[in-house]
């Protein structure tokens, strides 16, 4: 996170602790909206994946999706796959690698989203840098966390310029070659424009995440970000939470003894001197 971030301040370990130890009827109705709440996450991501996916089969096949010009008439799909040069087979191939990479992002992205719903929570009164609260009581799991940031940083680095230089050749083939009228300009400037904003937007919050080691949801509808441990989680693993208070409470208490030791011989120093 950059110098010039304003972090909120955060609540103390011991505070966090605290909210671990519900009783049996609030342990059951935490689990039961927690269930509700992932429910709804899952649900958002499901119906934008499947809104997305068709801009993104139409964005990745220029060649075949743009209309072009065969003998003077509009290209049929049949024609878009026959007596082919062999830069329009380059074309279509390079298209379908894009399309095939853009799939493998979607996996990556998919399976992020899929951790975080089991992992992590969100909390509306709280901001989207209250998950660091957590950061030394669940070391692994921020790593983990970062681990698929990172991989998702560079999953879409990779796609941007990929997703250029599809754009590029595509034109070429259908401007120079198979130019119809105007609507290949239309469809090709429009199915292009439409998937970018998916790419720059992707790429801006999976930058963000990884940069500020938080947890941006990418198919949530406001892109809100995950600042609370999931409830099931915290639950499984409360021994454990509950072994990091026994410590700091045996920090506190072994220094509260050194203080008084300190006290101790600070006072029979004093009665020596006045002996003396």
């Amino acid at each position: 996170m950059s110098e010039s971030t304003s972090v909120p301040e955060l609540k103390t370990l011991s505070e966090n602790t605290i909210q671990l130890k519900p009783t049996k009827n609030k342990s059951k109705k935490a689990l039961s909206e927690l269930s509700t709440q992932d429910i709804e996450q899952v649900y958002n991501m499901v119906s934008n994946l499947s809104s997305e996916f068709f801009k993104v089969v139409m964005a990745c096949l220029l060649a075949i999706f743009v209309p072009q010009s065969c003998n003077g008439d509009v290209c049929t799909f049949e024609d878009n796959f026959s007596n082919l040069t062999i830069f329009n087979k380059f074309v279509i191939a390079y298209n379908f690698f894009t399309l095939g990479y853009f799939l493998y992002l979607y996996w990556i992205e998919v399976s992020r989203e899929q951790w975080f719903i089991t992992h992590f929570d969100y909390n509306p009164k709280e901001s989207e840098y209250h998950l660091h609260v957590y950061k030394e009581q669940y070391p692994d799991l921020f790593t983990r966390m970062q681990q698929k940031n990172k991989h998702y940083m560079s999953t879409y680095k990779i796609l941007k310029y990929l997703y250029v230089s599809n754009f590029i050749v595509s034109s070429v083939l259908v401007l120079h070659f198979y130019y119809l009228d105007y609507r290949t300009i239309t469809t090709l400037i429009t199915n292009v424009i439409l998937c970018w904003s998916k790419v720059m937007k992707g790429y801006t919050l999976a930058s963000k995440s990884y940069e500020e080691n938080i947890a941006i949801s990418y198919y949530n509808i406001l892109n809100l970000s995950f600042n609370m441990i999931d409830e099931d989680y915290m639950i499984k693993n409360i021994p454990t939470i509950k072994q990091a208070s026994d410590v700091e409470s045996n920090e506190i208490k072994e220094a509260s003894n050194q203080s008084e030791i300190k006290e101790i011989e600070l006072v029979m120093s004093e009665n020596n001197d006045e002996n003396v």
